[in-house]
Formats: C-alpha cells, structure tokens, sequence
C-alpha cells in the first residue's frame, strides 16, 4: 500500500512525535539524549526548520517546529535518524530499526492548539510522574523558553529564550504564565493534543470529566486575548497566529 502522503506547508508549525519501536528505550544514558539534542539542532539548522519546543522522553521524542521550505520537517527527521541510530546500534552492539514506522505529525493551525502543543510537551515528564515540575527536567526546552537558559538546540529555538532584551523578558513572563499556569504542572482538560496525530481537533471535556472551580487567569478578558496572540505570534514569529 502507498505511503499517504504528508501535509506539508513551509510556515505552518508542525507537531511531530516519534516513538521507539514496540515502546523499547531510544535513550539509554545522559550520553544518548545529549547527542540527540545535539543531531536535532544540527539537522534543524542544516535544513531550515525552526524548532520551539521539544521534549526527550525514555521512549519517544515530541518536537513543534516550523519547516520553511517543503519537505523540510521529513528531511530534518530523516538526518537525525541516519546519525544518531547509527551511533546508538554501533554503542550498544545492536542491529535494526529504532524507531517505530515513521514519525507522526500534525500540523498546528490556530492559537488554541499552538499552545496546547506547547504545554503537551514541556509538562510532559510532569505528567508521567518523572519529575514535579517542567524546570526540573533536563532534557525538554522548558529552561530555555520560560527561563532563556542557554541550550544546545537555542540556534533555531524561538526567540523568547535565545535574546536577553527586556521584550524577551516579557516573553518569558508570559510564557510561564500561558504554560504552566498555577496548576501544579496539570493541563486543563480540552486542552492537550490527542495521542493519534491525525485527529488535529482537540478533544472537549466530557461529562465525567472534574472541572477546575478556578477560572484560568483573566479568562475571557479583551487584555487576555491579546495577550495570547501577542505570544504566539511571538514564539512561532509567523504572521498566520
């Protein structure tokens, strides 16, 4: 059967998560997810992708990233896989794939879901229970946007973290506020991205599900829209959000 082909559009922010093959590790030591970091952003700039937020889990990888030219995403995954499975199978004395299939993607194509995608990653290892807050985990881009740490990807992460002027500042302020809000690293329901990339529309609420008694900050406010898309337009830096 042919391969379905991917939606590829150059300036439109992509979700991508790859999983390791039957769930198996594709980081086994520090070493691992150090060379990856470093493959991701080697192969982000070589191939004119922009990267704004990433994750390295034990057994998979999340990445939002904005491809500039066609192709662009594919071609990024592709060279990263070329290097870093080699290297892993050569350390670890192993043969075959890594990776399961190819890596999923969906693109991000409203406000709402560029930051649903955002906070999916980052809390990500909140989530699974590996750490209690996003800061605390070494291998995600959470240090360098909501804090403007310095990260070996920052060449095409996105510019709240990589300058230091006082409109980044705001940035990060702002960052932290839309993403991690005062909720003890919990997503709001309806929020986070489904598992299964092909369904880009986000879930709702269903009848069983607990509701916070608190609203968000400033929820359904003129100043709080504009605050949204003030930082969205500002972390993807395309004019589309």
């Amino acid at each position: 059967m042919a391969r379905i082909p991917r939606i590829d559009l150059p300036g439109i922010a992509q979700h991508i998560v790859q999983r390791g093959n039957d769930r198996h590790a594709c980081f086994a030591d520090d070493a691992d997810y150090l060379h990856y970091r470093q493959e991701l952003g080697e192969a982000a700039l070589k191939h004119d992708c922009t990267l704004h937020a990433y994750v390295l889990m034990t057994n998979h990888v999340h990445l939002l990233v904005t491809p500039q030219v066609p192709g662009a995403s594919s071609r990024m995954m592709q060279a990263i896989g070329r290097r870093y499975v080699g290297c892993f199978n050569a350390r670890y004395r192993r043969t075959g794939t890594l990776w399961e299939g190819r890596f999923k993607s969906a693109l991000v194509d409203s406000e709402r879901y560029a930051l649903a995608c955002y906070r999916y990653i980052e809390l990500n290892p909140v989530r699974a229970g590996m750490t209690s807050t996003a800061f605390d985990y070494r291998w995600s881009s959470h240090g360098h946007n909501a804090c403007g740490i310095q990260d070996p990807s920052a060449s095409r992460l996105s510019r709240a973290g990589r300058h230091r002027d006082a409109t980044a500042g705001g940035l990060r302020k702002a960052f932290r506020h839309w993403i991690i809000r005062p909720r003890h690293g919990r997503i709001a329901p309806g929020d986070q991205p489904t598992e299964d990339l092909g369904q880009r529309t986000l879930p709702a609420a269903g009848p069983g599900t607990r509701q916070s008694r608190r609203p968000h900050p400033a929820a359904g406010t003129a100043e709080d829209s504009r605050g949204k898309n003030y930082l969205i337009r500002s972390l993807l830096n395309v004019d589309r959000y």
